[in-house]
């Protein structure tokens, strides 16, 4: 069976991204929706994409070969140069605060916490407002038993900060309407 692929280069290549890129309109660009595309226009009339063989894939050829002859050969380094700081690799940065990001994600933390503000992580800030939920519940208690009635109930109850925010504010609502009912 020949194998072929989508020609990127050239006029050709120019005329099966424009029909590509006329699919993708509106849609994600990722991998599937661009094979899905590839499928559609293949199969739609009036639209012709340009296919190039695939280079023989014998098994030879495949994967890496060593030739101690071939300086291009693919070969290991040796394992006492590997990982070695200032060595043929490259030398990492994983340790200097300068270049890792860690003094950006400190002085970002420091001016979170100067402002109040919730974390950038996703799920901090999901739990922030349920938390800020959960203190206006309790804050609707009148004495400090009713406050600490609301609180308890919140914190005995068992799943995340949503649902501890809906049983605070149950339990506030219950509160109020002992208190309208003058009990």
């Amino acid at each position: 069976m020949r194998q072929l692929h989508l020609t990127v280069h050239g006029d050709q290549g120019f005329e099966n991204k424009a029909n590509l890129l006329g699919y993708l309109q509106g849609r994600e660009i990722s991998t599937f929706n661009i094979q899905r595309g590839a499928e559609y226009l293949m199969g739609r009339r009036g639209v012709k994409l340009h296919w190039a063989a695939r280079p023989s894939q014998a098994r030879e050829q495949r994967g890496h070969r060593y030739d101690a002859n071939d300086p291009n050969a693919f070969r290991w380094m040796p394992k006492d140069e590997v990982n070695r700081p200032g060595g043929p690799g490259l030398l990492s940065h994983s340790s200097n605060p300068k270049f890792n990001g860690q003094l950006e994600r400190e002085q970002r933390e420091a001016a979170r916490r100067r402002f109040n503000h919730p974390s950038d992580d996703a799920a901090a800030a999901h739990n922030y407002i349920w938390k800020q939920v959960i203190e206006k519940a309790v804050a609707e208690g009148r004495t400090h038993s009713e406050r600490q009635r609301i609180a308890l109930v919140a914190q005995q109850t068992s799943g995340g900060p949503r649902l501890q925010a809906e049983a605070a504010k149950r339990e506030a609502a219950l509160i109020r309407q002992y208190r309208e009912r003058g009990r």
